[in-house]
């Protein structure tokens, strides 16, 4: 029997999802991955940890539908197995964070959302 969720205050039918979450170590990223993996979903959280923390992670790492890679998005990314959505949410969003190293964020912004665009088309996702 399919699952009733409740994300963004709609509710919606669906089946457990397979999910890369791009700057998923991050605040915002931390908690949408709690909240995805709470609805029952996996979640492959990808991150640089360059403005993302792993005590962010602390409360999913030893929840069996959880994985995290830290990888850099900027560069091209593989993962095993099939994918039925990439949330991309990789991106310093502070401006002492994004001044620090200007063109890292915009490599991560712009070559990242193109190879996690790439890997979505290969996968189907």
């Amino acid at each position: 029997m399919p699952r009733t969720e409740q994300l963004n205050g709609q509710s919606a039918t669906s089946r457990p999802r397979r999910i890369l979450l791009a700057g998923g170590a991050g605040f915002v990223g931390s908690h949408l991955a709690e909240r995805l993996v709470g609805a029952g979903h996996e979640v492959i959280c990808v991150d640089s940890l360059q403005t993302g923390r792993l005590s962010n992670l602390a409360p999913l790492m030893r929840e069996p539908r959880f994985s995290f890679l830290r990888h850099d998005i900027g560069l091209p990314l593989s993962v095993d197995g099939p994918l039925d959505e990439i949330w991309n949410l990789a991106c310093a969003a502070s401006p002492p964070q994004y001044q620090r190293d200007p063109l890292h964020t915009m490599r991560t912004c712009l070559q990242g959302s193109w190879n996690l665009l790439e890997l979505a088309r290969e996968k189907r996702a």
